[in-house]
This record gives structure tokens, sequence and C-alpha cells, in this order.
């Protein structure tokens, strides 16, 4: 009995086993996590507008200078080595003889640069019927003397050669005028503001300073080579003087301060651009102040 009682337990247990691995398997299954499959597609970068290209602070910045029409060449795409107000092209680079600010004057027998007759006569023809037209209810003798003194000062003026304010490359030659490959720059006009607010007082010190130096001192250091002045001009947003750094002395410190005391006393340069400013919250110019000094005439005073 006890046998038989046994063997009817063990039927039911494996029965059982069977029945709960048969069923519940899936339940004690280790399950997989479900993955979604993702399918990569490559999309093309948005296109960015190409940047502007940006100036190239290596090249040097000229006065413009108007050239004869028959002096300048077709457009060409070589880039210049100089910037100014316009791209221009020229037969054959030249810079004028005398120094002082960059200006091409119709003098002497360049007729190139003298304006066509019909004009000159225009010109005159205009200034006479000018005159005609003073009755005597408008005279006004201080008015005229003071015209007439302009007018003067302003034919001198235009009788006087061409003169070039740059320290160009040695193989610019000798002209009778200023004729240069330009691009155009985009800031010229306020560098066009800051020559002339500097430049006057830069000559003025140099000359200050030479004129202080002893004879034989012009003769033997000052008029052997240039002297050649680096500065970093920092300015700030609205274009106020904050600070002048020298990036290499000249060798005569005088010099080196006529061309930091002239921004200093120029003060305030107006309307820089705003592009301009860098990081650090300032603009940053940099400038070779170039003295060469040709004391020729000293040199037959006794």
């Amino acid at each position: 009995m006890r046998l038989f009682t046994a063997v009817i337990l063990s039927v039911i247990v494996h029965f059982l086993l069977v029945f709960l691995l048969d069923e519940g398997a899936p339940y004690f299954e280790t399950k997989r996590p479900q993955v979604a499959e993702v399918e990569l597609i490559e999309t093309p970068a948005a296109k960015k507008s190409p940047a502007p290209p940006k100036e190239d602070k290596s090249k040097q910045i000229v006065r413009q200078s108007l050239v004869p029409k028959k002096e300048l060449k077709d457009d060409d795409e070589d880039l210049a080595r100089f910037l100014s107000a316009d791209k221009q092209r020229v037969k054959k680079e030249m810079q004028a003889a005398v120094s002082g600010m960059t200006q091409n004057r119709a003098q002497g027998n360049n007729k190139a640069l003298q304006p066509d007759k019909p004009q000159q006569q225009q010109d005159k023809k205009k200034a006479q019927q000018d005159r005609r037209q003073a009755t005597s209810k408008d005279y006004d003798a201080e008015n005229i003397i003071t015209r007439t003194m302009q007018e003067q000062r302003q034919q001198g003026y235009d009788q006087a050669p061409s003169t070039v304010g740059e320290a160009l490359p040695q193989d610019v030659s000798i002209g009778s005028f200023t004729a240069l490959n330009t691009d155009r720059y985009v800031y010229y006009s306020f560098f066009a503001r800051i020559e002339e607010l500097v430049r006057f007082r830069w000559e003025s010190r140099v000359r200050q300073v030479v004129d202080g130096f002893d004879r034989n001192y012009i003769l033997g250091v000052v008029g052997q080579k240039n002297w050649v002045t680096s500065l970093d001009i920092w300015l700030t947003p609205d274009g106020r003087f904050h600070s002048a750094h020298i990036l290499r002395e000249c060798g005569i410190t005088k010099f080196d301060q006529a061309a930091s005391n002239a921004f200093r006393e120029a003060g305030m340069l107006p309307n820089p651009p705003q592009e301009m400013v860098e990081s650090d919250g300032y603009i940053h110019l940099k400038y070779n102040f170039n003295v060469s000094f040709r004391p020729s005439s000293l040199v037959y005073q006794e």
C-alpha cells in the first residue's frame, strides 16, 4: 500500500514538473531588450554663405591719386599690392619725386595731367562772367579781395609739382607723378581722415626735432639712412585716442616720440568703422613712420 502511494505521488510530481516546464518556459527565458532599428540618413550640411574675404593687413594703404586716362590699362584679375579708394590698374607704376601728401598736379610741361584747352577756356570765360555780374549794389570789396587771394593761392598750388607721401618699394621708379596699381579698400575714407589729422602734426614735430640737431649730426647721422618707427595705435570704439605702442624703434627716440605724439595730439579720429573693433574692445591701427632726411642744401652752406 505504501509503495503504491509513493508511485502515485511520484507520477503526480513528474506530471506537474512537465506541465510547469512546458507552460512556464516563456516566463523563465532571458528576455532580450527590444531594439528599434534606426536608418541613418546623411543629410547634406546646410550651405553656408561664403565669408567675406578678410582684408589683407600686410598690404600698404596709399592715398588716392588721379592718373591720366592714357596711363590706365584694362582691369585685370591680378591682385594689386596696394590698397586705396578704388581699383586702379596702370601701365607702369611710378612715384612723384617730391615729398608731401600724395597729390598729382598739372605742373610745367606735364601735359598728361593738364586739363584740355576747351575746359580751360570755359573756366576762364565763367570767371569773367562772374566778375561782370558784380554790380555796385552787391559790391563787397572784402569778399572780392578774399576770393582773389584764394584763387591766387589755388593757382600757385596747382602750379606746384606732384607729391607723394608714402614710403614705396624701391622698384617703384621716380616719375613726374604717382601711378600705382591699387585695389579698393573698404575703410579707405577713415584712413584718409586720419592722415589729414595726423600727418601735418607729425611733420611739424619732425622738423622741430631736426632743427634742434647739430649740423654735423644731421650730415653724419640723420642724413645717412631712413628712420622707420612702427606703431600700434589703440583707439576706443568711438575713435578717441587711447594709447600708442611702439612695435619697432627707429633709433632716434625723438622721431619715435614725434610719431606717437602726433596721434596723441590729434586726440579724436571721428567715425571709425565699428567692424574694426577687435575682441579686446579697441581699434588697432598699425603704422610705419618713415623719416628720410636728405640735407643736400647743408652741404654747400658754410
